[in-house]
């Protein structure tokens, strides 16, 4: 089964984090909008509008609360079942840790996650993170957002190059009704 969405697109992004990599501090803004046209190719007449906050606080050097929004909607229309929002459907697949990659599908997702970073080793080389996240997906065929899906976890923080901040992620995530795995990344999750 093959489907085809295309249309125009705004994307608008503000970007106030001095390292993308590893944000000690600073903000995440971005906003996209595409409305999927027959008459450009596409399959269906609908909308997407995916909206992605982040927020960083720093404590100190190695302490810093993470915060992300990510909101994921279609709506306007019949969005094809593959376009729709899903778990770790991101850019770089890290929305719902505690959960398989597509374990919540549905046309709209809203998604909200907390992130405590600290410092293990004083030479910063291993650290780690608590974290805590909330999905919830649009019901069918109501649309209504009746349940969260909460997940939370642990992991550790190996730096990979202490110049650039990269790390090395290694998570251990659950979620509910016995989910739970690793997740791994180059870079912090968000």
């Amino acid at each position: 089964l093959t489907t085809t969405s295309s249309g125009p697109s705004i994307h608008v992004l503000y970007d106030r984090r001095r390292n993308s990599n590893n944000p000690e501090s600073g903000e995440f803004y971005s906003f996209f909008y595409r409305p999927n046209l027959k008459v450009l190719g596409s399959d269906q007449n609908y909308q997407c509008v995916v909206v992605d906050l982040r927020k960083y606080v720093s404590f100190s050097k190695n302490r810093i609360l993470a915060f992300w929004n990510y909101n994921w909607l279609t709506f306007g229309g019949n969005a094809p079942y593959f376009d729709f929002p899903f778990t770790q459907g991101d850019t770089y697949d890290n929305i719902g840790r505690g959960y398989i990659q597509g374990r919540f599908t549905a046309p709209m997702m809203l998604y909200y996650e907390a992130e405590y970073r600290f410092g293990i080793l004083r030479n910063g080389l291993i650290g780690g993170v608590a974290f805590a996240n909330a999905q919830c997906v649009s019901e069918w065929p109501s649309g209504k957002f009746d349940t969260v899906n909460p997940g939370a976890g642990v992991g550790l923080r190996f730096k990979v190059n202490k110049y650039s901040r990269v790390n090395f992620a290694l998570d251990y995530g659950w979620g509910l009704q016995g989910s739970q795995g690793f997740f791994f990344d180059l870079g912090e999750m968000f």
